[in-house]
């Protein structure tokens, strides 16, 4: 497919086929009646599903795919307690996820700790102050959280984009990493679900987050 695409000048191209067909050939996660699916293909065969949380390809100096730490496959709005909360599907090093955040959720446990290991001053001296404060990465990672709920799932996407590439960099400290790893799917994950799975008020969103976990990842 891609060869045709360079043969044909194509920058668009569209495959209907059975979602078993689809699944050998594009992998993970299952394809389910009637899905449409976008992917990048390059000349070469790789492939990329743009609703990942880097859409542009990671290609090596040996010209091998690089998988991105993070990767985000869907994130859905719903309201409970009067609160926006986010279901949120994605993959953090190969291991997939999918929770129930509110903002302020993402805010006070994730992003004002890394906030303040980025900002800690071992940081900037082990970079050096010019590269600190040119690092694009960085600093979106640091000022880009939504402030508020409105239209923030764009803004959600962004700010994932740029931590996944934070924690790809050679210089992220272990300290960064294991916060990612504890948020998304270490222990203040399990504590965190046990309590909403004992609110009743919670029990049929629960059921409906368990569904869409076993829809995304079986």
């Amino acid at each position: 497919m891609g060869q045709q695409f360079v043969t044909r000048k194509a920058k668009l191209g569209m495959v209907v086929s059975h979602g078993g067909f689809l699944g050998v050939a594009f992998g993970k996660p299952k394809l389910h009646n009637c899905e449409i699916r976008l992917i990048d293909i390059t000349a070469d065969g790789r492939f990329l599903r743009v609703a990942q949380a880097t859409p542009q390809l990671g290609i090596d100096e040996n010209g091998e795919y690089i998988s991105p730490p993070l990767e985000i496959y869907s994130i859905q709005v719903s309201r409970a307690h009067r609160h926006k909360q986010y279901y949120i599907c994605g993959v953090l090093n190969q291991t997939p996820f999918g929770r129930i955040w509110r903002l302020s959720d993402v805010r006070h446990t994730l992003h004002r700790p890394l906030k303040k290991l980025l900002c800690a001053d071992d940081t900037v001296v082990s970079l050096g102050t010019q590269e600190y404060a040119a690092n694009d990465t960085m600093q979106a990672t640091i000022h880009g959280f939504p402030s508020s709920s409105h239209k923030a799932v764009p803004k959600i996407r962004k700010w994932f984009t740029a931590l996944s590439g934070l924690l790809a960099q050679s210089w992220t400290t272990s300290e960064i990493k294991e916060l990612a790893e504890h948020f998304f799917i270490g222990a203040a994950y399990v504590s965190w679900c046990r309590d909403w799975l004992l609110d009743e008020e919670s029990a049929p969103a629960a059921q409906v987050a368990i569904r869409k976990s076993l829809r995304y990842f079986s």
